[in-house]
């Protein structure tokens, strides 16, 4: 009895000590941890994060025009074959001014009833409508004016939309990003230059990031066109034969870039 007694004070006093061993383990483990956070804190690399922009103009040589044509009547046979005499003539257009097959684009084609209302909500039937979305690109400008007249000449009354582009899109792009990161850097070194500092100067030093911000390109339709024509106007010279009805286009370029700040000479 008194050997068994014995055992099992030994065994009371084991788990005691491995209890004690292991809240020792727990209270070791966070303060290694808080050591190790205020150490990083210490040594957080200080930054400056700007953001710099850039706008290229060109001239365009490619116009997009969308447009619809639409036949109506009461009888939805004969609409369909109006229809039919109006894609036949449109087809001639198009051989006319050279436009390849791969440049054309049949958006959408509906047929539709329509209706008048009357002031008690009944509807009378008026006539159906066959409609058909086209857009059409063309590779060059001067197919512009004479294509817009055969267009309007042919009957169409609804053009939608009016884009100019350029075929160097890519190269415009590549060029408002470069001169994006040249006004990004600019601004951090005129930043470090502002920076007081306690009179010790400061400098971006290496890049951590450089982030692009989207919507850096913005195609001219004929509304936003106008906009810029009006500060082409007041570019351009006073000779009225420098005048261009298609304008300018813009490409836009925007990005976020974090340096490393460094004290200046070391």
């Amino acid at each position: 009895m008194a050997a068994a007694a014995h055992f099992r004070y030994d065994a009371a006093y084991f788990t005691h000590i491995m209890e004690a061993y292991m809240q020792l383990k727990i209270v070791c483990a966070v303060a290694a941890a808080l050591l190790a956070v205020g150490t990083s804190c210490s040594r957080t690399e200080r930054t400056i994060t700007v953001r710099g922009s850039a706008t290229v103009y060109a001239a365009p040589d490619t116009v997009g025009i969308s447009f619809a044509l639409s036949s109506k009547d009461k009888d939805i046979a004969e609409a369909k074959r109006k229809n039919e005499a109006a894609v036949r003539q449109m087809a001639d257009i198009f051989a006319a001014h050279q436009i390849e097959q791969r440049h054309i684009n049949i958006k959408r084609i509906s047929i539709e009833p329509r209706y008048s209302y009357r002031y008690d909500n009944e509807r009378a039937f008026q006539h159906y409508e066959i409609r058909q979305d086209i857009s059409v690109e063309l590779t060059s400008l001067e197919l512009y004016e004479p294509f817009l007249t055969a267009l309007l000449s042919a009957g169409v009354d609804t053009i939608s939309d009016v884009a100019f582009s350029s075929k160097q899109q890519r190269k415009l792009s590549d060029e408002a990003r470069q001169k994006a990161v040249k006004a990004a850097e600019e601004k951090a070194q005129t930043l470090c230059a502002a920076a007081g500092n306690a009179g010790k100067k400061l400098s971006p030093g290496r890049v951590i990031s450089i982030i692009e911000i989207p919507d850096g390109v913005a195609p001219y339709n004929l509304r936003a066109k106008s906009m810029q024509n009006a500060v082409a106007y007041t570019e351009a010279p006073a000779d009225s034969s420098a005048f261009s009805p298609s304008g300018q286009i813009q490409v836009s370029a925007q990005v976020e870039m974090v340096f490393a700040l460094e004290q200046a000479g070391k």
